[in-house]
């Protein structure tokens, strides 16, 4: 997935900070997406929204 991005994206993604959302944004890279089951038991958030708020909230819309 990551080869189709254009630089710029791959910018933003890269200053993407903070844990969370950082780990959601490596895993939607290397498996194309993120589901809360992942977010639960993978990286043990209880609040898997606020994850995906937080990669949000860095600028980065995840539909």
């Amino acid at each position: 997935m990551a080869g189709r991005l254009s630089k710029a994206a791959r910018a933003a993604l890269k200053a993407v900070t903070g844990k969370r959302a950082r780990s959601v944004v490596k895993h939607i890279l290397k498996h194309g997406s993120i589901t809360t089951d992942d977010l639960k038991e993978r990286y043990g958030y209880d609040h898997p929204p606020r994850a995906i708020k937080d990669v949000s909230d860095q600028g980065i819309p995840l539909l």
